[in-house]
């Protein structure tokens, strides 16, 4: 694990907002065994190719391959940028 400041966004009162930066380690372990079908966002389903699509537009990136694997490792390397502002401009 590497350690990172995150931003978090956090209420402190009701109706009252802000960010707060805090310390944490931040490890990512992938093991896929399985077929990577489809994407659950906000209670939608999305099928692999509309999600390789997707990761080629926010990671400016083309797919390295047609491979359900490149999609997981993609969906990851976003996931483990929410709020670690290092690894979101990289």
């Amino acid at each position: 694990p590497r350690s990172y400041n995150v931003w978090q966004w956090q209420s402190s009162t009701i109706g009252d907002f802000s960010y707060a930066k805090t310390h944490r380690d931040v490890e990512n372990f992938i093991t896929h065994n399985g077929d990577l079908d489809a994407w659950r966002v906000s209670g939608q389903m999305y099928e692999l190719g509309v999600i390789q699509d997707w990761l080629e537009c926010v990671t400016y990136t083309k797919r390295p391959s047609q491979v359900d694997s490149a999609a997981v490792a993609g969906l990851i390397d976003i996931i483990r940028a929410q709020d670690v502002w290092f690894l979101a401009v990289r």
